[in-house]
C-alpha cells in the first residue's frame, strides 16, 4: 500500500491537511483561511486603526475598557448596544476619534458634560446667517 503523502494545509494555519488540501472538512474552517479573509476585508474596508471603526465597534471597546460600566458614575444595569450609553468627546471635537479623546458615558452623565450638544459654543457669522434666514422663511410662510 502507498502511504499517503501528508502535506501542509493550503490555508496557511500550518496544520497538516487531513482532508485534501486542507486541515479541516470545509475550507473556511480552517483557522488560517479565516484570518486571511479576515485581513483582506480589514485591507478593502480600510479598517486598521481605531479612529477608522464605525460608532457601534468603537463602543464595544470602550465598553469592555472601561469594565462594562458608564466612566462617571458607573451605571451598569444594560449593555452598550440597547443601554443608554453615548460615546464623549473629552475635548468637544466629535471629529476627533483618537481613543485617549473618547469615553463612554450613559446619558444622563454625558448631558451634564461642559460640552454637550452645543453648549461651550458659539455660532460663526455664516451659521447665523443661515439660521436668520431660515426663521425668515418659516414666518413668511405662516403669514
Amino acid at each position: 500500500m502507498d502511504k499517503i503523502k501528508k502535506e501542509k494545509c493550503i490555508g496557511g494555519c500550518g496544520k497538516l491537511s487531513k482532508f485534501g488540501r486542507w486541515c479541516e472538512k470545509r475550507f473556511y474552517d480552517c483557522p488560517g483561511y479565516k484570518n486571511k479573509i479576515r485581513k483582506s476585508i480589514r485591507k478593502t474596508l480600510g479598517i486598521t486603526e481605531y479612529s477608522s471603526m464605525s460608532n457601534i465597534y468603537r463602543k464595544e471597546i470602550l465598553w469592555i475598557s472601561q469594565g462594562k460600566k458608564c466612566f462617571n458614575c458607573s451605571y451598569n444595569l444594560h449593555d452598550y448596544k440597547i443601554g443608554p450609553y453615548q460615546i464623549h468627546h473629552i475635548d468637544g471635537n466629535s471629529k476627533n476619534r483618537s481613543r485617549k479623546n473618547e469615553i463612554l458615558l450613559c446619558y444622563n452623565c454625558h448631558f451634564m458634560t461642559n460640552n454637550w450638544g452645543f453648549k461651550g459654543r458659539k455660532h460663526k457669522k455664516c451659521s447665523l446667517k443661515l439660521i436668520g434666514e431660515k426663521t425668515k422663511q418659516r414666518y413668511k410662510t405662516r403669514a
